[in-house]
């Protein structure tokens, strides 16, 4: 928080996005003894839940993400078998991230049937080491914001928190400058997208915060700095010029992209 609202000249073009909607200062994530960390922070956005999940990619949420709702409520079949729907597509730096395409119980619905096309790390499937967000970007440009947009799609970068992690400021300031300019791209090209333009709704946050000074580079507890996050919604679902400090779970950030979908 302290480098994005807290700082709003890292981020101009979030804070422009975030001018058209709503911004959220208060929005919380983890809880109840869990960590905050990379797959657990993607997994309560994601699915709703506050699940202890090992931060290495080893498994994957309990419960099905708003992709494998969605892809569910609307009767799309996704798996390898049969091919990936290009209704819903998720791309991103991390490679562990790609534990994130299934749900690690069997449910009734059988969402192992009904998974979205993910492309993750170096290798695009779970593999190879974590990519660059530069790739990522390129990538997420050209599937993602083409002539035939997926109804769904999310990006995640990974370089402000890597960079955080080794540690070395300069280069996480840069970062987060650098993922502000992405998000300023992509409302650009999605405002100019004969398909896209007037009817897309942004979702723009993080996954965790990170430890107060002088240990920035760490994160994992229960903090408040670890778990406030930065969120910002803007688009044609969402409230213009709204601002609010009110505490809220990022739990319902999952409730509110399946409400945003109906």
């Amino acid at each position: 928080m302290s480098e994005t609202f807290g700082t709003p000249a890292n981020i101009p073009n979030i804070i422009s996005l975030s001018n058209y909607g709503a911004q959220l200062t208060g929005v919380m994530v983890g809880g109840g003894g869990i960590a905050t960390e990379t797959i657990n922070g993607h997994a309560c956005i994601l699915t709703g839940k506050f699940e202890a999940i090992p931060n290495d990619g080893s498994q994957s949420p309990n419960y099905p993400t708003i992709f494998h709702e969605y892809l569910y409520q609307k009767g799309l079949p996704s798996y390898e078998a049969i091919g990936f729907t290009d209704r819903v597509k998720y791309i991103a730096s991390k490679d562990k991230l790609w534990c994130l395409r299934n749900t690690s119980v069997v449910h009734p619905e059988n969402y192992s049937n009904f998974r979205p096309y993910i492309n993750c790390g170096i290798n695009g499937v779970g593999g190879g080491g974590y990519r660059d967000d530069a790739d990522t970007h390129t990538i997420f440009k050209a599937q993602c914001l083409g002539a035939y947009p997926p109804i769904v799609s999310m990006v995640s970068y990974r370089e402000a928190d890597s960079y955080a992690h080794a540690p070395n400021w300069a280069g996480y300031i840069n970062a987060i400058q650098t993922i502000d300019s992405y998000v300023g791209e992509i409302v650009s090209l999605v405002a100019a997208h004969p398909l896209m333009a007037g009817n897309t709704n942004f979702i723009v946050t993080t996954d965790h915060g990170r430890h107060a000074d002088p240990n920035y580079w760490d994160h994992g507890g229960l903090t408040t700095e670890e778990r406030n996050i930065m969120f910002v919604a803007a688009g044609p679902s969402f409230k213009s010029g709204y601002t609010s400090a009110a505490a809220i779970d990022a739990i319902d950030i999952a409730n509110t992209s399946m409400a945003v979908l109906e």
